[in-house]
């Protein structure tokens, strides 16, 4: 856009400003690429790319160029600027620069000077040949003679003539009587410069010489409600010309390039081939008002002169640069006129040029009748030592000023550009689906802001476009329909939920789940999830998180959680550690057991290890040969020491020991039961032979002794069953430890009475010393009652469960 637009008399200026938004980029070693990529410590940087078009004189006083609008790389938009930035602008005259090299210096006027009798007293003639005392009188340079300084002399013919000599204007026609009249015949022929001396230079090809100085600034608010200017080039010069075609600051936040047209065919009016420079040399010692016309006008006066009309030798006549040696041994001196030889010399040429110049028109041999020359006429520059000839430049040029600088403070207006898809509700009928999508304004501007759905699964049709009008850094909620039509949703599908504006398009993007006769929720970071599920936040990826429209990454819980213990917030890890902790110990006592220490290994497992059991082998090393015994309750045992045996291999008891502590709560309840049910059925044994005693005619009077005995049999019977069952039936009767009950009184006449009637021969079918048993008597194995009547006793009554038989009185 064209900022602005300067018409004045023989003035000219056309700005024209655009500026980019684009993303920084560091640059990398070895690129070579234009300075502008130097800009790459930031996130975002602005480039301005001005044009300055001038023609006529160029203006030399400021200009201000106002940036209030850029547009972004990425989707060519314009973008306003909440603050403006402005460029002030100072440009120098555009110059025509010649490149000139010094080749030689000429004297601008070299005459003759003729010495004869009439024109100097005391003449004595001429002399060329003497080496100290000639009558042109030696020229020094560098305490050397100059050769052929001394002149020459022209002579009239030895026989008197009547006519003067051609060159010198003596008369020949005097007679040489004597040595006195003889040297009135000769002449003197001298050379003599001028004060005026110029050098010659050769030309170059021109280029145009822009200097450009500018500043940057940005606009910035207070608090307090004023504003300032804050100077992005940190108040240093920048000065860009065809030398300095780029600058940035220290700090390298801002960086300008230059670069300008070469001069338009046609416009260059001076040929450096064919045309060679004079400019006169200073005269020291010489007033301003007392110079010559020629130097005193300065660079207008300047002469350009055809190379071939100068003669860098001066061995050539008629010819600037004319030497001591040309004149002297130029053809035929004497016999032509006085100056002969002495013509095109440069002040010849500039009398000529300032003839016509005061006529108004125009020569050819003067520097301003090729241009206007610049205030600075000749240009030196201080490095390089190189020499320009300046002339001021009125033809149109074109410059192109490039200024790029960090943007990470300036704020970019893009409405519509950043929106952020804040939640997501979708609702599923049978007959529609509905997404409730609320978009938040993250840009400083109101935004036309439009939702669609879109890319659902199981072919369902794309949703309602819905617009809405979002408020700067506000948001809005916009409903969404779409109908599935005759598609039967039996599954969760998943849909993309877009967001953008009609500038930038779509900007955001969000995947949502859709549950048929659910509703489902995605809420901020979180994952979308359906109800009857778990609520539960589950981040989403960092990718999908900026996809829809947040900045930065994903939030972290910083607010400190109320203290619970680890067992109570991980439950599950809690049970899983205690019961490796079971597990080692279990396998720690196993291995007690590998090593010998069997006492440790049995330990708790007594029970298990010495049960009732079928086993095919013994599995003591051993017994392994030998046939398997067992006790009357079924116990594996060892033939030799009537011991129990184990009914497992060390390697089940190893596995046993290693899930021990695991298995251990499980064998105390499975044994406790067994106990509760063995007392149980104990005590109903008991109860009922109980009942049957008290109904009997033979228990009304009182017990004697024996009674009393029997009595105390019996609870000795019941409480040893009872320890058998609490250590596990590890023991049987015929344990070794397994001490009987103490002989009661009587019992001696007992056995009396039982060999009694063995002598008798009497037999009850089966051995009554077997009838003591209570193992036996529990388990059934006798099927009929021993025959009492070998008593001799006048009643007997048989009582299970009791050590001795005892016979009651009626």
């Amino acid at each position: 856009m064209v900022f602005s637009l300067l018409l004045k008399a023989f003035q000219s200026l056309e700005l024209t400003a655009n500026g980019t938004v684009l993303p920084c980029e560091k640059k990398s070693r070895g690129d070579k690429s234009p300075p502008y990529h130097i800009i790459g410590e930031c996130h975002r940087k602005i480039r301005l790319t001005i044009e300055i078009v001038n023609s006529q004189k160029t203006p030399e006083g400021f200009e201000f160029i106002f940036v209030k609008e850029v547009t972004d790389s990425s989707s060519g938009v314009k973008e306003r600027l909440l603050n403006p930035i402005v460029v002030r602008l100072r440009q120098n005259q555009i110059v025509l620069a010649y490149p000139f090299r010094y080749l030689s210096a000429v004297n601008g006027k070299a005459s003759e000077i003729v010495l004869n009798y009439k024109n100097r007293e005391n003449y004595t003639g001429c002399d060329d040949t003497s080496s100290i005392n000639p009558t042109c009188g030696l020229k020094f340079e560098r305490g050397r003679v100059v050769p052929y300084s001394e002149g020459f002399c022209c002579f009239c013919p030895e026989t008197p003539v009547e006519k003067k000599q051609t060159r010198g204007g003596q008369d020949c026609s005097l007679r040489a009587d004597d040595f006195e009249k003889q040297k009135y015949k000769a002449s003197a022929h001298c050379l003599h410069f001028s004060d005026i001396w110029y050098s010659v230079s050769a030309l170059s090809d021109p280029v145009v010489f822009h200097d450009i100085f500018l500043q940057v600034y940005n606009q910035r608010h207070l608090i307090n409600g004023s504003s300032v200017w804050v100077s992005l080039t940190h108040e240093e010069d920048f000065e860009l010309n065809y030398k300095n075609t780029s600058q940035y600051d220290t700090n390298k936040t801002i960086v300008a390039s230059f670069v300008t047209a070469s001069p338009k065919k046609g416009t260059v009016l001076i040929s450096s081939d064919e045309n060679r420079l004079l400019i006169p040399q200073p005269m020291p010692g010489v007033e301003m008002d007392k110079l010559p016309p020629a130097v005193k006008n300065g660079a207008t006066d300047y002469l350009l002169i055809k190379k071939t009309a100068i003669n860098p030798f001066g061995d050539e006549c008629n010819m600037a640069g004319i030497s001591y040696k040309g004149f002297a041994r130029q053809p035929n001196r004497c016999d032509v006129e006085k100056g002969v030889c002495l013509e095109n010399q440069p002040l010849d040429f500039w009398e000529k040029d300032d003839e016509i110049r005061k006529t108004g028109k125009k020569g050819t041999h003067l520097l301003q009748n090729y241009g206007t020359p610049y205030k600075d006429p000749i240009v030196i520059d201080k490095e390089t030592k190189e020499h320009w000839l300046a002339l001021e430049y009125y033809d149109e040029q074109r410059t192109m000023l490039t200024v790029e600088f960090n943007a990470d403070d300036i704020v970019v207006l893009t409405p519509g550009k950043h929106v952020q898809i804040s939640k997501v509700i979708t609702e599923s009928t049978e007959k529609k689906i509905t997404f409730y999508v609320y978009l938040t304004n993250k840009d400083l501007s109101s935004a036309v802001l439009f939702a669609k759905a879109i890319d659902c699964e199981f072919e369902v049709p794309d949703s309602t476009n819905v617009t809405k009008l979002v408020l700067p850094q506000n948001g809005e909620e916009l409903e969404l329909d779409t109908q599935p039509g005759k598609i039967e949703l039996t599954e969760t599908l998943k849909c993309t939920v877009v967001a953008g504006s009609g500038i930038y398009g779509v900007v955001a993007k969000r995947e949502v789940l859709v549950k048929p006769l659910r509703r489902c929720i995605c809420y901020y970071h979180c994952l979308c999830t359906c109800m009857g599920e778990s609520l539960t936040c589950k981040p989403m990826e960092v990718e999908d998180f900026q996809a829809a429209g947040f900045r930065g990454s994903l939030p972290i819980l910083t607010a400190k959680p109320p203290h619970r213990l680890w067992i109570v917030a991980n439950p599950f890890l809690a049970i899983l550690a205690f019961l490796l902790l079971l597990l080692l110990i279990g396998l720690a006592k196993g291995l007690c057991g590998v090593m010998g220490r069997k006492h440790i290994s049995y330990y708790g497992l007594e029970s298990r290890i010495y049960g009732k059991r079928k086993i095919k082998h013994y599995h003591e090393k051993d017994l392994k040969k030998r046939d398997v015994e067992y006790d009357d309750e079924g116990h594996p045992i060892n033939p030799d020491t009537k011991k129990p045996a184990r009914v497992f291999s060390e390697e089940i008891i190893f596995a046993m020991n290693a899930f021990f502590l695991c298995m251990w709560p499980y064998m105390k309840i499975v044994d406790w039961f067994a106990v509760r049910k063995k007392q149980k059925k104990d005590g109903d044994a008991t109860s009922t032979d109980d009942e049957s005693d008290g109904s009997s005619p033979h228990h009304d009077g009182k017990y004697g002794t024996d009674e009393s005995e029997f009595k105390t049999s019996q609870m000795h019977a019941v409480n040893m069953r009872k320890g058998l069952l609490k250590r596990g039936g590890k023991k049987s009767p015929e344990h070794p430890q397994h001490h009987p009950p103490p002989k009661r009184p009587g019992e001696a006449d007992d056995k009396r009475h039982l060999d009694a009637a063995k002598g008798k021969g009497i037999h009850s079918g089966i051995s009554l010393r077997n009838t003591l048993s209570d193992s036996a008597l529990e388990t059934d194995q006798y099927r009929s009652n021993p025959d009492l009547s070998v008593i001799n006793k006048e009643m007997a009554s048989w009582k299970k469960g009791t050590h001795k038989i005892t016979a009651v009185k009626k």
